[in-house]
């Protein structure tokens, strides 16, 4: 890719065109700087090695593909809370905790995480999980998307929907210091299921 085609990607990040697409998966949703700050990084270094970093729209549930994938996580946390029935609890405490921190953000300062988003994020919503979808690879990463203390783990996470060659980790973190042993072996999974680490 020229210098001058790879200026115009990194300035005007929905200019997709022909581009090597690389899709990321990493949180870009939340109200608060780091996660705002490292999708776009992250975004604009993919583009400044020649690829166009291209940030996936899994938390979209109005699209089939994305409900597909949320089915197998539940599907998986609910077999690990049935295991281990004190679990549901720490579920449903999570899902608190995340409201109440979400409801704590004043509105004005949503619309602005979401125009940010909007204008310098080049959000792909289309099934990236298909043979068909445009992109050479996938990156998850880099951020505290492995959240191992949840029971079940995240299907999209670990890009367990791409195949193998395609799954690179880039920087992603537990957010905590040990995995707890209900999900240490699915865990291992996951890790070898990744191309590049």
């Amino acid at each position: 890719m020229s210098e001058e085609n790879n200026e115009k990607l990194i300035t005007n990040p929905n200019s997709i065109g022909n581009a090597r697409k690389v899709g990321i998966i990493t949180v870009y949703s939340g109200y608060n700087y780091g996660s705002a700050l490292q999708v776009f990084a992250l975004s604009r270094f993919v583009t400044s090695l020649g690829y166009k970093g291209v940030v996936i729209d899994y938390l979209d549930m109005s699209q089939s593909h994305n409900r597909l994938l949320r089915l197998l996580t539940l599907k998986n946390r609910l077999f690990t809370c049935i295991k281990r029935p004190v679990l549901f609890s720490t579920v449903i405490n999570a899902r608190k905790k995340r409201t109440r921190v979400s409801d704590l953000v004043p509105t004005f300062l949503k619309e602005k995480f979401v125009e940010f988003r909007e204008k310098y994020l080049c959000l792909y919503r289309e099934d990236y999980r298909t043979k068909a979808s445009p992109f050479l690879a996938f990156i998850c990463g880099s951020d505290q998307i492995w959240h191992s203390n949840s029971p079940g783990l995240g299907e999209v996470n670990f890009l367990r929907f791409a195949d193998k060659q395609k799954r690179i980790a880039y920087a992603p973190s537990f957010g905590r210091d040990t995995v707890p042993d209900y999900n240490r072996k699915r865990l291992a999974k996951c890790l070898r299921g990744l191309f590049r680490l």
